[in-house]
């Protein structure tokens, strides 16, 4: 009889939020006027989510959001969030997400409103100064990359995906190698008010109260 092997626990994990929001069309990213950028297209300006015709784009985001905050995370209600900035995203055949992050945020929300088979995926990349299994200076041979030692990794998505991250996180995708142009909306938020709260007590900072207000 094989020996039983150990148990992995991962240590201080990145959360990676994901749902599947149903009945979401296309219809308002199709009529938006864009502007071309390195390898796609993005809408004009950074409120996006502001204009009235994406509420419904930007009401199953927040919510996602609300779900992530306080029900996952487990942040305190007295806090509040706020969106900073918004965008969508046209991929066109042949075009990808180059690697990068959003600075002046707390998290990043992506909803995909159109990806076409063979679309591309989303790709979350590791920071080279954030070790995770070793340093960045000692890379033993490995068989194989697994999810432990793999140095980034490749997310499958499809129409009404809402993704959430934090924004120091390195993302990008793959290439659009359908026939058809893949669409999503992309909306930075940050959180209002004071990280303690004055008459809480209970406050998981181990007696250093912070009085800062954002």
């Amino acid at each position: 009889m094989a020996e039983a092997k150990g148990n992995i626990t991962s240590l201080f994990g990145i959360p990676l939020y994901t749902k599947n929001v149903p009945n979401i069309s296309n219809d308002v990213l199709l009529q938006n006027e864009w502007r071309p950028i390195i390898n796609g297209q993005r809408t004009y300006g950074n409120k996006v989510l502001k204009d009235p015709r994406n509420a419904h784009y930007e009401q199953a985001m927040a919510k996602c959001v609300d779900e992530f905050m306080y029900d996952v995370l487990l942040i305190k209600p007295h806090l509040k969030w706020r969106w900073t900035t918004s965008w969508g995203l046209k991929h066109d055949p042949g075009h990808y997400s180059q690697i990068h992050s959003h600075g002046n945020a707390l998290f990043s929300v992506i909803l995909y409103t159109h990806v076409p088979e063979k679309g591309g995926d989303l790709i979350i990349a590791k920071d080279s100064a954030r070790p995770v299994w070793t340093t960045g200076t000692v890379i033993p041979d490995l068989v194989r990359l697994n999810s432990i030692t793999a140095g980034e990794v490749h997310i499958g998505v499809k129409n009404g995906d809402c993704v959430i991250f934090p924004a120091f996180c390195h993302h990008g995708s793959t290439k659009n190698e359908s026939d058809g142009a893949r669409y999503c909306l992309v909306g930075n938020i940050f959180i209002s008010g004071k990280l303690v709260a004055e008459d809480d007590d209970d406050n998981n900072l181990d007696g250093s109260l912070m009085e800062l207000e954002i």
